[in-house]
């Protein structure tokens, strides 16, 4: 078993005492970062932080444990960019080789 494979196991082990189940993927770690018991204070020591009252944007994965981020984000008017799940279909941009 490689090194990765083992400190990923490790941490699967784990993170299912104080994960909170996905709705799509439930506990299965390999196909999401699920939310988790004390995110709400993570995220408020996010907010605390200089670094977050001095940003002007951002990038945010679609994590879970960062929803209370996301929402905090838009109400504070802060612009981010956050990427998506690989399952959703492609938009079609005029003019490139994926435009019909």
């Amino acid at each position: 078993m490689s090194t990765s494979k083992t400190i990923r196991e490790k941490i699967w082990t784990k993170l299912k005492d104080v994960a909170r189940p996905d709705t799509r993927f439930h506990m299965n770690f390999a196909e999401v970062i699920p939310d988790f018991e004390g995110s709400e204070a993570a995220t408020e020591r996010v907010v605390q932080d200089r670094a977050y009252a001095d940003s002007r944007f951002a990038f945010i994965t679609p994590d879970n444990c960062l929803a209370d981020l996301r929402r905090r984000m838009i109400e504070a008017g802060k612009p981010f960019v956050m990427s998506t799940y690989g399952d959703l279909p492609r938009v079609p941009v005029p003019g490139s080789r994926n435009s019909a």
